[in-house]
């Protein structure tokens, strides 16, 4: 195929294109959907020879394994020509229920079951061929990506379902032939070595090349400059191809995971735990820059062989992390404090010391990983009751990660537990903010404390015990099971004794100016308890003796044992929550 200006049409009747297995798969929204779909309808009104219709740059290799056709990878502009023909599909399937002959578009666009026009990455082609190509809805969408070509196509039909009848053939047509007439800037290369001499393209019409495809087309880049055999090129190639068709893989396998990474986070918490810390280029952070990043280390390298080992390693490493971020987001089922990190919100801070640590630790147990997060969940709890600020700790957290290269973690447990007991002050300002009279408004780290005195309180009960709450639970969003912080005394409460208490006036010390129970009780830890939303909808606003009925109370032990804490059954008052604060401070300070 020349290297020239062409239009869709011609480079579709005469050859056929492959997705190859290490691009990411289709990524399309339904944003980038509906703006492609808006300039086909914007350009109606226009004739070719007024105005070209361009499509934009595409970069094709050749695929040597066919002779009897001629086949090319797509290196650039996959998710172009795949939306194209995903669009001509629907639209012909749209045509042939207005009567209109369509076979020939079809020949083009789409081919013959035996030979396609375009086949996707291998995991989906099949899907892509029956669901998207021939429209058999029948087919069930098993992985993310599938999902992704399965919305694509339901995007593409509502919208012209959307058109009525009045809509003129002739304008569903001209979509077609304008594509088919679409002006594109084709660049050829016999290999995908030449290929990966241009690696980055600007496409204001798509979504922008994340962190992970630049650094993907750059090491490739890099191989061709600094490998000087063709034939160790090829191999070396053929290595990060494998690695970063795995990455995709990985990532795909993770897109229904709860509190799941991107691609370029976990790219990021790579560099920050793996190469070297250090600032570069004018006080540049790896991990915010890392094409730069690397391009500076590779250039230290003494020599070319060097460089080429130090980037076939470096993908293997990052195709080990990306299935360690996995393993990690499976495990919180297995490891109640490392769920306790996202029921905490706080995670993020500590992601590069959890990778690390994870990699280290070949125990089958996981002991020493398992006791890196049980503090990495204290000092996350302790740091935010105490106010400080959300990246309190990051740069020291960032350090220990990059640090640690053996599988000996007393130092760094050593450092963690520091960190939760004196650093910053963090004991003192943890014990006054677990006093905070307002510490209902710090709902992610309450909640974390009841569902750890819940679950306290369940095991405490032996063989009779209720099952412990998951991390799940207490991340559930929706429905009557989902966890909610609520008041014990409420906010407005429908008992006429309890309203009256809510406003009564109470010196702390003597002396001291009075203030309202309300201003001093109710948002304090003593009066607060976990509940689920169905049964604090089923609780509302009764007064205290009907809220602690045994009767109504089986599910959660924390508002079972609510009397224990009062004098008086019919009453909650300020002595009561005073108690029960007590009793959670203590057990606070033992998480």
């Amino acid at each position: 195929m020349e290297n020239n200006s062409r239009n869709l049409g011609d480079i579709l009747a005469k050859n056929y294109f492959t997705i190859p297995n290490y691009q990411r798969a289709y990524a399309w929204d339904a944003e980038q959907l509906n703006i492609f779909m808006d300039d086909l309808k914007n350009y109606r009104s226009f004739s070719f020879q007024e105005k070209p219709y361009f499509l934009g740059t595409f970069l094709f290799s050749v695929d040597l394994r066919h002779h009897s056709f001629t086949n090319y990878f797509i290196v650039d502009g996959q998710q172009r020509l795949t939306t194209s023909i995903l669009y001509v599909a629907c639209l012909l399937r749209f045509l042939n229920k207005r009567s209109i002959e369509t076979s020939k578009w079809k020949e083009l666009f789409i081919g013959d079951r035996s030979c396609r026009r375009l086949k996707a990455i291998e995991p989906d082609n099949a899907f892509f061929d029956q669901y998207a190509l021939e429209g058999n809805l029948n087919c069930k969408a098993e992985t993310p990506s599938q999902k992704k070509l399965q919305k694509a196509i339901q995007v593409i039909e509502t919208r012209l379902s959307e058109m009525d009848s009045a809509t003129p053939t002739e304008e569903l047509v001209k979509d077609i032939e304008t594509l088919q007439k679409a002006r594109i800037l084709t660049y050829t290369v016999n290999s995908e070595a030449e290929a990966t001499q241009i690696f980055e393209f600007q496409n204001d019409r798509g979504k922008k090349l994340t962190d992970l495809e630049v650094i993907k087309s750059f090491l490739m880049h890099s191989v061709y400059v600094y490998c000087e055999d063709a034939r160790r090129t090829e191999g070396i190639l053929g290595i990060l191809q494998n690695n970063f068709t795995k990455i995709y893989r990985t990532l795909e396998s993770m897109a229904d995971l709860a509190g799941r990474l991107n691609e370029d986070a976990i790219l990021s918490h790579h560099i920050t735990s793996y190469l070297p810390n250090l600032r570069f280029n004018g006080d540049k952070d790896g991990a915010s820059h890392p094409k730069e990043f690397i391009k500076y280390l590779l250039s230290k390298k003494e020599n070319n062989n060097e460089r080429i080992k130090w980037i076939e390693n470096f993908s293997e490493n990052l195709e080990n992390t990306f299935n360690i971020v996995k393993d990690i987001l499976l495990y919180r089922d297995e490891y109640e404090d490392l769920g306790a990190l996202f029921v905490l919100d706080r995670v993020s801070l500590f992601w590069p010391l959890l990778i690390k640590t994870w990699h280290l630790d070949s125990n089958i147990e996981k002991n020493n990983f398992k006791q890196v997060v049980k503090l990495c969940a204290r000092f996350a709890f302790r740091s935010a009751i105490s106010g400080l600020r959300s990246n309190t700790g990051v740069e020291h957290l960032r350090r220990e990660a990059n640090h640690l290269h053996t599988k000996d973690f007393s130092d760094l447990i050593k450092n963690l537990t520091e960190m939760c007991e004196t650093w910053w002050d963090i004991g003192t300002k943890f014990l006054r903010g677990l006093d905070e009279r307002n510490i209902y408004h710090s709902r992610n780290q309450v909640k974390f404390l009841l569902w750890k005195y819940e679950n306290y309180l369940r095991a405490r009960n032996g063989r009779h015990a209720q099952h412990a709450l998951t991390w799940r639970d207490m991340t559930e969003k929706n429905g009557n099971l989902q966890m909610t912080v609520d008041h014990i005394l409420p906010q407005n409460p429908s008992d006429p004794n309890e309203r009256t208490m809510l406003e009564r006036e109470i010196s702390l010390r003597a002396g001291e100016k009075p203030q309202s129970f309300r201003n001093l009780y109710l948002h304090c830890l003593g009066n607060l308890v976990l509940d689920t939303r169905g049964g604090n909808s089923s609780n509302g606003c009764r007064r205290f003796s009907q809220k602690t009925d045994d009767s109504r109370y089986g599910f959660m032990q924390s508002q079972a044992e609510l009397k224990s804490f009062s004098t008086n059954i019919e009453i909650w008052d300020e002595v009561s929550i005073t108690n029960r604060q007590e009793k959670l401070k203590e057990f606070a300070m033992k998480i």
